[in-house]
C-alpha cells in the first residue's frame, strides 16, 4: 500500500516538535523544517493524486460510447492507500 502524504508528514512533524521540546533545535529551525516538510508533502500529494487519476482511468471501460467503471474510485483508493 502507498503511504499518503499525511501519513508521511505526521511522524516527521512529531519528531521535530520532540527535538524542539528537548531544545535540540531552535524554534526558527523547527519552523523552517516544517515548512520544508509541508512542501515535500504537497509534492507527494500531487504525485499520488495524478497516479490515482491514471489508475481510475485504467479501470474505466467504454462500451458503445458509455463509460462503465470496472471499479469505483473509492475501491481503487482503498486498494491504493488503505492498509487494513
Amino acid at each position: 500500500m502507498k503511504q499518503t502524504a499525511v501519513e508521511w508528514l505526521m511522524p516527521k512533524i512529531l519528531e521535530l516538535t520532540l527535538q524542539l521540546s528537548l531544545r535540540k533545535i531552535s524554534a526558527r529551525n523547527c519552523e523552517l523544517e516544517i515548512a520544508n516538510l509541508f512542501e515535500q508533502a504537497k509534492a507527494m500529494e500531487k504525485k499520488n493524486t495524478i497516479a490515482f487519476g491514471y489508475r481510475c482511468i485504467g479501470e474505466v471501460d467504454s462500451e458503445l460510447g458509455d463509460l462503465i467503471y470496472k471499479k469505483v474510485p473509492e475501491e481503487i483508493y482503498n486498494e491504493t492507500f488503505k492498509s487494513e
